[in-house]
């Protein structure tokens, strides 16, 4: 094989029954071996951002099951009294589109309703239809279950 100018190889080849490829999402090692990935979408985009929170939450996460998808409230530090937690708004699309035109503060009062107040209605988390089409049946099951038990 070539060289580089210190002597060393620039292609080495090996032979494996395995390859783990674990470099990230934009694999280098996936692009030059030209492995193809296989993706779907399924409707769903999160909002995220860190917010100060009032108070104490210790190290307890708090989750709500909205009706386009779930909200996460995940504390990550503390600075003297000031405790910080990550948000993780999953839902659609155009919901998410909307929270991201918000103020600031409509935003923050929008966070601080649906946190406090939960869901205003049962819709389904998982549309039968996706879910049936994108999961293999034992999973499928598994996800309509959790659906139920969400609502």
């Amino acid at each position: 094989p070539e060289a580089d100018s210190k002597g060393h190889p620039l292609t080495k080849t090996i032979t494996t029954d395995l390859l783990v490829a674990a470099d990230g999402g934009n694999s280098t090692v996936r692009r030059m071996l030209g492995m193809p990935t296989v993706g779907f979408g399924y409707g769903r985009r999160a909002v995220t951002c860190t917010v100060k929170v009032d108070g104490s939450m210790g190290r307890t996460a708090y989750q709500r099951f909205m009706p386009n998808g779930p909200m996460a409230l995940l504390p990550v530090w503390s600075e003297g009294d000031a405790v910080y937690a990550n948000i993780v708004w999953s839902t659609t699309p155009s919901v998410a589109s909307d929270l991201q035109l918000l103020s600031e503060e409509d935003f923050v009062r929008e966070l601080n309703d649906c946190m406090q107040s939960g869901p205003v209605n049962t819709q389904s988390l998982f549309p039968s239809d996706l879910v049936d089409s994108i999961l293999p049946g034992p999973l499928a099951g598994i996800a309509k279950v959790v659906d139920y038990l969400a609502r």
